[in-house]
């Protein structure tokens, strides 16, 4: 009796395994069905050199061909099994499992690669398509190359962007613009994951994608370049498993190159991530020095006798030193042409008078130095547009504030600020991007008067206050 139950077991555990085995061979079709689709998008990223793209293809192209082997393999052995199926049959049912999970995952990834004749528009991005085609003013050339130009593109970025470039008055030099962002990577640590977002801050405040009809245009443009430098891997994307925060990553070799490229052409000095105790030589302050990042080193002081004299410096890096506390006062006496200051991430305490010397400044970086308490007077700096004081010890606004005028970005998160003076905020008229931190709080109508706001992260006063606010954005 026992015996007869083992085999009419294995009777049913054969039919299942039969079933599991025809299921496999369905999706193995499905899979197959698409690898011609597939095989004509890698075409196409050869026609257009896009280097990201063709890898993902052929990476999904050399899977599906492996798969596809170990399963007629399979078949072939289930095959012989057939006419003596007698416990041995068992012995495939993971691995006929473990096959069946594989191509149903390569069956997904496949869906994920746009096919040559793929032409569906998301939601999202249908109306965009439709007012870059009301610019081409019916012209079936013009639409033919636009067309063209965006075919397989799915971010939303480039779309604005692309749709963006049709307004200007005359085309950008996007080689050019691609080759300084590519260059400005190189000032970050090797192996270093750039947070997407902040870098395309960077380049609106170097001037890279700057200029432009809004501050969302200039995040677009940001995003197409990023794009471009990637697909010709250039750089590498890098999304994080916990959030779907995006970032970018240089390749050590490409790093060297654009280090060396950047030293030689464009006066860049790069010791970022390299563990110094101690700030860069006096020999190697050069004079016609450009751009310096010191950023994520191990620098406690800087000696009070130091004061580069680095007359055509325009960007300095020093932040991620969490151990530096202080900046001696002269330090930024002899550097009149500084415009990107970012000291984010530092211990700094106080900030040095100098500071108030640097008239050309345009980008002020002090995020997350949470020790830092006193700020000098910045009402000489009127030409600044970024001013960074998330996460300081700050506790008041600091004097000259309403002087900026040509102030764009101000972002007082987790400040110590509990009051913002009535009528500073409003005379503020280029502000764009604005952000506070409860318990500061601020009035709808000193809002409503902010015309080219185009982002808000705060509190207000009351209901009423929002009500002006909600009124003003409709």
């Amino acid at each position: 009796m026992e015996n007869l139950k083992k085999v009419a077991q294995e009777v049913i555990n054969y039919e299942g395994i039969d079933e599991k085995m025809k299921k496999l061979k369905r999706k193995c079709d499905h899979l197959k069905s698409r690898e011609e689709d597939v095989k004509a998008e890698l075409e196409y990223a050869e026609g257009l050199l896009l280097k990201k793209r063709r890898k993902v293809v052929e990476n999904w192209l050399a899977n599906a061909a492996s798969i596809a082997n170990e399963v007629e393999v399979e078949m072939m052995e289930q095959q012989v099994l057939e006419s003596s199926w007698r416990f041995s049959n068992l012995l495939h049912e993971p691995k006929i499992a473990r096959l069946t999970a594989g191509v149903t995952e390569l069956i997904r990834q496949g869906q994920g690669i746009p096919s040559r004749g793929n032409g569906a528009l998301s939601p999202e991005i249908e109306p965009i398509a439709k007012s870059l085609t009301g610019k081409c003013s019916g012209l079936p050339l013009a639409i033919k190359t636009v067309a063209g130009s965006m075919r397989g593109v799915e971010d939303i970025s480039e779309w604005r962007d692309a749709l963006e470039k049709l307004k200007e008055p005359a085309a950008e030099h996007d080689d050019d613009i691609g080759i300084e962002c590519f260059l400005y990577c190189s000032l970050f640590p090797e192996d270093y994951q750039i947070d997407r977002e902040t870098l395309i801050e960077h380049f609106i405040d170097e001037g890279f994608v700057d200029g432009l009809r809004s501050r969302q245009a200039e995040l677009d443009r940001g995003h197409t370049v990023l794009n471009k430098l990637e697909n010709v891997c250039l750089l590498e994307a890098v999304i994080s498993k916990d959030d779907g925060k995006k970032y970018v990553e240089m390749h050590d070799l490409v790093r060297s190159m654009a280090i060396q490229i950047g030293r030689d052409k464009f006066q860049f000095l790069v010791e970022a991530g390299e563990q110094l105790r101690e700030k860069a030589g006096e020999e190697k302050w050069a004079e016609d020095l450009k751009k310096v990042s010191l950023m994520d080193n191990l620098l406690s002081h800087i000696p009070s006798s130091i004061s580069p004299k680095c007359l055509r410096l325009t960007t300095l890096m020093l932040s991620e030193n969490f151990f530096l506390k202080i900046i001696p006062d002269c330090f930024f006496s002899h550097m009149p042409q500084l415009r990107v200051l970012d000291l984010s991430r530092t211990g700094i305490i106080n900030l040095p008078t100098s500071i108030s010397e640097l008239v050309n400044l345009i980008a002020l970086w002090l995020e997350w130095c949470g020790k830092l308490e006193y700020v000098p007077s910045l009402e000489n700096l009127k030409a600044l547009r970024r001013l960074n004081l998330r996460g300081t010890a700050i506790t008041e606004v600091h004097h000259g504030l309403d002087m900026l005028l040509n102030l764009r970005y101000l972002n007082l998160e987790e400040t110590a600020i509990e009051e913002i003076p009535d009528g500073i905020l409003s005379k503020l008229s280029c502000l764009q991007y604005l952000a506070i931190y409860s318990p500061l709080r601020v009035r709808g109508e000193e809002i409503v008067k902010l015309s080219k706001l185009e982002t808000f992260k705060g509190f207000l006063y009351d209901m009423n206050d929002f009500n002006t606010y909600v009124r003003r954005r409709e």
